[in-house]
């Protein structure tokens, strides 16, 4: 049964983050609170039950419930934590996360010195990768961008709108993960 259960898990979590790729948010979001529901139920897969709460946080995001999201970025790292390195594919995408929601919070006053050393050092292990994925190496790229050290006088609000160009000139236009970097944007232009 088990076995049945974490099937069900991952097929209602895929069909959830496909949803939400897909601009489905609430419909998304039901399928991904099914999912992590079954996989709590079944106690099986922490590694799939981390994932799903990730895009649960994911969407918490792209939707403003920034308590939420945080909340399940929390959750999510306390699944994978102790089963994935912290420069698993995985990990990486919780720590960007997290970077994401503090910048959408809290503005100019997030990218400190420690928050843009946590940018960079999330950049070097992306490009350690060799299976890393090209839309998240290209957002964490754009996270970096916020914090480049080689911008000189140029002004936080027009670094930001540079690096959501250049974002966008590289993802579709229904890559989640612009919606992300237009929260950011709007919170460092405002």
């Amino acid at each position: 049964e088990d076995g049945d259960s974490a099937s069900l898990g991952a097929h209602l979590g895929n069909l959830g983050a496909f949803l939400f790729e897909a601009g489905h948010d609430e419909e998304a979001l039901a399928h991904i609170d099914e999912a992590i529901d079954n996989y709590e139920r079944s106690g099986a897969r922490a590694a799939e039950l981390g994932g799903f709460i990730w895009w649960r946080s994911a969407i918490n995001l792209a939707n403003g419930r920034l308590t939420a999201a945080r909340g399940d970025l929390d959750r999510s790292d306390a699944q994978l934590a102790p089963i994935l390195a912290i420069e698993h594919p995985r990990r990486l995408r919780i720590r960007y996360s997290r970077l994401t929601v503090e910048v959408v919070e809290n503005g100019a006053a997030s990218l400190t010195r420690q928050a843009c050393d946590e940018a960079d050092d999330i950049v070097t292990r992306y490009e350690r990768l060799e299976s890393a994925n090209n839309a998240d190496v290209e957002f964490v790229g754009f996270l970096s961008a916020l914090c480049s050290k080689e911008a000189g006088p140029t002004s936080i609000q027009q670094r930001a709108r540079d690096a959501l160009k250049r974002l966008q000139d590289k993802r579709p236009p229904s890559d989640f993960r612009l919606r992300h970097a237009e929260q950011m944007v709007a919170a460092l232009t405002n």
